[in-house]
């Protein structure tokens, strides 16, 4: 058994985590999915969680075909609304799911803004505010014409939250999964690296990449750079900055 210790400032840490796990492991089931596995969850408290253990291999070709073939399934699922029924973590941070039919709506103001707003410094807060204001209209209308089906999605997937056993089966762990576009999280695993490109191409031949995927990539990765600078701080300040700017760009031609 694995033991992960709760190292947040929030009780309820663990226990949403493992409702996510839990979550994930349902739908894979229900659907038949084998490809990729979730641990099962063996108990939880506000201090600590049990987990299944997953004896760890060195991951080839096979297994990011079976991630890619796996994660396409998942992204499956879908719901009537974006969003989910209880709010969780998005690392250290609180991920609010409000359920909205509105995809533009939903990303916005329960994913930038609420990140926005969490930015200690009132300076710097003020700036990624004003900038993000000034985009709404463009962001919500692009993500309102390229989004219409939610489905369910990890969250949070970076390559240390994907492990590969010994079988070269896939192992999702640490969700933050609610049902949204199924392309944030290919713009998150696109945004640390390490994942294969074998992984991209298999996963796009099976549901190919959206005509806007690349202003939406901006968007979904600005999410994530804002929530490591809440966490991490000053490292990051650059890369919010940078990523806005990149963004403004990219809806200024998109409209051009």
């Amino acid at each position: 058994m694995f033991v992960k210790r709760n190292v947040s400032s929030y009780p309820d840490w663990l226990v949403k985590e493992a409702k996510g796990l839990v979550l994930l492991k349902q739908h894979l089931q229900a659907s038949s999915n084998r490809l990729i596995q979730v641990p099962n969850v063996i108990d939880v408290s506000e201090r600590s969680m049990g987990l299944e253990h997953v004896t760890q291999g060195a991951e080839g070709s096979v297994f990011w075909r079976k991630l890619a073939q796996g994660l396409a399934g998942l992204h499956g699922v879908t719901s009537d609304e974006f969003g989910l029924c209880f709010d969780n973590y998005i690392g250290l941070t609180p991920q609010v799911n409000t359920l909205c039919s509105n995809w533009g709506r939903f990303f916005f103001e329960s994913r930038l803004l609420y990140q926005a707003n969490r930015i200690r410094s009132q300076r710097f807060c003020g700036q990624v505010q004003s900038v993000l204001e000034a985009l709404a209209d463009p962001i919500m209308a692009l993500l309102n014409s390229e989004v219409v089906q939610p489905s369910l999605v990890h969250g949070d997937l970076w390559r240390g939250n994907v492990l590969c056993d010994e079988r070269q089966t896939p192992w999702l762990i640490d969700p933050a999964c609610y049902f949204g576009d199924a392309e944030s999280d290919l713009a998150m695993a696109e945004l640390f690296g390490g994942f294969a490109q074998v992984f991209f191409d298999e996963y796009h031949r099976l549901r190919p990449r959206s005509a806007a995927y690349e202003g939406k990539c901006l968007l979904y990765q600005h999410y994530h750079l804002m929530n490591h600078y809440n966490i991490f701080g000053d490292h990051y300040r650059g890369d919010v900055l940078t990523q806005l700017q990149r963004l403004s760009e990219w809806l200024e031609g998109s409209c051009a």
